[in-house]
């Protein structure tokens, strides 16, 4: 009969392991949860029951545990608080103004009209006697112009948004190539951040705001997809800000379609304070594209408004939300290169007139 070996074991008396459990447990800073995490999780491995002649190695584990120091900050910069160029260099993304100034970002194509409601609320709306210095006055007017551009994509596809709203006896397959995914849901105030490894420091880096509006799939808490376009608002004295604002909305959403691997992550959106509006989007290769400013309350203005909108918000519901669909964001991604084949291709840049009434 074979004799069986048993081995004592005995858990190590380890004075450092003590020591260092109560220093992490002190660290509360959410930047250093995974890191919090990890050490806890090291520690409880080092206290189970282990052959005595393991307590050199874990000296040395808990040695270079002293060493890490889980205390470093992550940097956190608000998207109210970076400027333009300060948000291109970390996402690497090709901020040239003066190209953006010579070279417009402008629509070869306008067919959509939008409805004569759409001035008459705006004409209401000023003749209402409301703030005109105030912020909370341009979202009202703003929240006008989003209605009737989703309004306008509903018309154009009743049968979608009957069969996904179970208004439809007609089922649609949302993993076929020839159908829209999801539908867009507008998301006022959308929180959204991304942390990334700032390539000047080398050290993390965090960048957070909160989105006038935004436009995703489903819930936020069950979203199936990043958020495609973002909508910044600002009262008229601080427009100027509102550039750098939004270019940060989009590097982050930007940010969030390239970690889920996607073909397309073109982002798009506007800027405004209810009376001018300014396109912006960055394309597949990180350039960053700028229309004119738009006045809404000229007749020209508000139609390539209107158009830019529905626009966006046709190609960037065709983009998969999920995983990658090849075909279809091959397809999409044919609006940034300006080839698209059988693709009406409106995302130009080129010179042109601006409407500035």
């Amino acid at each position: 009969m074979p004799t069986m070996m048993i081995v004592n074991k005995a858990t190590p008396q380890l004075p450092e392991i003590s020591v260092f459990k109560s220093k992490v447990n002190s660290v509360s800073d959410k930047a250093n949860v995974n890191m919090k995490w990890l050490v806890l999780a090291l520690l409880k491995l080092a206290e189970d029951d282990t052959p005595t002649s393991q307590d050199e190695k874990l000296r040395m584990v808990l040695a270079k545990l002293f060493e890490l120091q889980p205390t470093n900050k992550i940097s956190t910069i608000n998207t109210s608080d970076i400027d333009s160029e300060r948000v291109s260099q970390p996402f690497g993304l090709r901020y040239n103004p003066v190209d953006m100034d010579q070279n417009p970002w402008v629509l070869n194509s306008e067919p959509y009209t939008p409805p004569d409601s759409l001035l008459t609320n705006l004409k209401e709306l000023r003749l209402a006697r409301y703030n005109k210095q105030s912020e909370e006055t341009c979202r009202v007017a703003i929240d006008f112009v989003i209605i009737a551009c989703n309004m306008q994509l509903r018309n154009m596809y009743p049968d979608r948004y009957a069969a996904v709203e179970g208004t439809s006896s007609t089922t649609l397959r949302p993993s076929t190539p020839d159908t829209f995914p999801g539908l867009f849901t507008v998301f006022p105030e959308l929180e959204m951040s991304v942390t990334i490894i700032d390539p000047a420091t080398r050290t993390p880096l965090r960048i957070a705001g909160r989105a006038d509006w935004a436009y995703g799939y489903d819930t936020r808490s069950g979203c199936s997809g990043p958020f495609v376009i973002a909508i910044a608002a600002k009262e008229r004295a601080t427009l100027s800000s509102a550039e750098s604002q939004l270019l940060a909305y989009l590097a982050i959403m930007r940010e969030q379609s390239n970690a889920m691997c996607k073909t397309n992550v073109v982002v798009q959106g506007f800027y405004t304070d209810g009376r001018h509006y300014t396109f912006m989007s960055i394309n597949n290769d990180g350039k960053i594209q700028s229309s004119c400013a738009l006045a809404v309350m000229n007749d020209a203005g508000r139609k390539t408004i209107f158009n830019f909108i529905v626009k966006m918000l046709d190609t960037a519901m065709k983009s998969t939300p999920t995983k990658p669909n090849e075909k279809r964001e091959r397809q999409v991604a044919h609006f940034d290169a300006g080839a698209g084949k059988g693709v009406s291709c409106w995302w130009d840049s080129a010179a042109g007139d601006c409407n500035d009434g």
